[in-house]
């Protein structure tokens, strides 16, 4: 097994190479398509997002945690039944992608989206997998062919004039299943008959429901926000978007310093109880911090600088330098946020993290409409970070009360070292 320092220095890498790709081609459709039309494309993008962090919630957490407590044999057969749950879980997908795309008056698009969602999820699943047995030096390889393959044959074709929707979905679509190939092939994933899927099934609600119901709590501003800004023209969603781009390019960070924080909470818990789990967890979080803090003060300090290098001096978006700042305020929380649910994953309590998020989301409905409705882009971003500091306090009490109270130690604290590891990157997606 990899030593836990070279495990997480592969997963920033692999971390790294997934959000540089996704990062590289929301730049490229910015800087090329008109405002409205790339409006469309985060509206759909954003909800194959959605859409499979739910997935990473039911099938690739309990994936995670039972493959990475078993064997080789052991992990091929999560694996197998998590790909059939993944196939059997995009007809629901598909209906909700369809229903989206009529709204918006882009029936053509749906077909494209399905099966770039489809071929999305089945390369997370296969990724997951090397995952589980910390084997992110090979997962890299997939990944880094998905993810910077797709925004270099994006590039090319911008470049050639060729900017349809459908194109783009279907690039996404083509190196996400030939990034599944290749870590099929690394696993050795031989298909086999169906087996106890009905009873694997159910294994997987009972361990995934809370962190579920989580994400759905989360999946509200997510959603909401840019569906909101729709209501006032695509362009206005395309501006929120762009900005999110910029503000989401700490994320390697933020998911590179949960993924430790997760297993390192759960074994410093066992050890020596909740103080010690907690200092593990201040330890990396300060880590992380030292990263991210140049970046966002210099993007509160110079938002319109930041905007002009990244979309060029002609783009139509750098008015949006008051909503930059506010939004990189917004995932200053975000990043305490993700700091204190991975403290609560690493325990065993993901109850607490779904009542933060709750919290959240209840403030996302109360706030998010008359902020945005009066404000638009700006709305949007108060409206973002107003949800993250109420999120984040939700945190600080509920610490603060297992504190004074008292908690048992962690049932995932007891497992195998590896199947700790395994949750990581599952959790940090919720």
């Amino acid at each position: 097994m990899l030593s836990s320092d070279r495990a997480s220095l592969w997963s920033l890498a692999d971390q790294g190479s997934v959000s540089l790709g996704n990062f590289l081609t929301n730049i490229l459709l910015a800087r090329t398509l008109a405002p409205s039309d790339y409006g469309i494309f985060a509206l759909v993008y954003g909800l194959l997002v959605l859409l499979n962090s739910f997935h990473a919630c039911a099938i690739l957490y309990p994936l995670s945690i039972r493959g990475a407590a078993s064997d080789i044999v052991g992990l091929h057969k999560y694996t197998r039944r998590s790909l059939l749950l993944t196939a059997l879980l995009s007809f629901p997908f598909a209906i909700v992608v369809l229903g989206a795309t009529e709204l918006l008056g882009l029936p053509a698009v749906a077909p494209w989206a399905i099966v770039a969602l489809w071929c999305w999820q089945t390369q997370e699943t296969l990724r997951r997998s090397l995952m589980a047995h910390l084997r992110h030096g090979e997962a890299v390889w997939g990944d880094a062919f998905s993810y910077l393959g797709q925004a270099s044959i994006i590039y090319l074709c911008l470049r050639s004039g060729y900017t349809s929707l459908e194109l783009v979905f279907g690039i996404i679509a083509t190196t996400s299943i030939l990034a599944a190939a290749l870590q099929a092939l690394q696993l050795r994933l031989k298909i086999r008959g169906k087996s106890e899927l009905i009873q694997y099934s159910r294994d997987s609600w009972n361990l995934s429901r809370w962190a579920l119901l989580a994400n759905a709590a989360v999946a509200v501003p997510n959603l909401a926000f840019p569906w909101l800004l729709a209501l006032r023209g695509t362009q206005e969603s395309a501006s929120f978007q762009v900005l999110v781009n910029l503000a989401a390019a700490a994320n390697p960070v933020i998911f590179s310093v949960s993924n430790v924080v997760v297993p390192a909470t759960a074994r410093a818990a066992q050890a020596g109880g909740m103080q010690a789990a907690w200092k593990v967890t201040w330890r990396y979080g300060i880590r992380g911090a030292t990263l991210v803090l140049p970046f966002y003060l210099i993007a509160i300090a110079w938002p319109r600088f930041l905007l002009q290098l990244v979309y060029g001096s002609g783009s139509a978006y750098l008015a949006e330098g008051k909503a930059l700042r506010l939004l990189i305020i917004g995932y200053s929380f975000v990043y305490a946020s993700c700091l204190l649910a991975a403290f609560f994953y690493g325990l065993g309590q993901s109850k607490k993290v779904l009542v933060a998020q709750f919290a959240g989301s209840v403030c996302a409905i109360i706030a998010g409409y008359p902020l945005i409705s009066r404000l638009g882009v700006v709305g949007a971003s108060a409206g973002f970070t107003l949800v993250f500091i109420v999120q984040t306090i939700a945190f600080l009490l509920l610490f603060r009360r297992v504190r004074c109270g008292g908690i048992p130690l962690p049932q995932l604290a007891k497992t195998h070292n590896k199947g700790e590891k395994g949750i990581v990157d599952a959790a940090v997606t919720m």
